[in-house]
């Protein structure tokens, strides 16, 4: 299981966290804010995935964990 540090599960949990690309010790966070067309508005939104082990998963900010 990933440990995350407490500031980048607080970055995975901001809906409008800009794009980056950040390598730490154990893992790799990649997260990508992209417009979305909600009714007639376009919105953005931050999209979070922790790269580990050759293995890439997504945070799921409603249930705030890694799926």
């Amino acid at each position: 299981m990933i440990t995350l540090h407490d500031l980048h599960q607080e970055d995975l949990q901001d809906p409008l966290h800009p794009s980056t690309f950040e390598e730490y010790h154990d893992y790799q966070i990649l997260v990508l804010r992209l417009p979305e067309h909600i009714g007639n508005k376009a919105k953005f939104h931050s999209y979070g995935f922790v790269l580990h082990q050759q293995k890439v998963y997504y945070y799921d900010q409603n249930a705030k964990n890694l799926l």
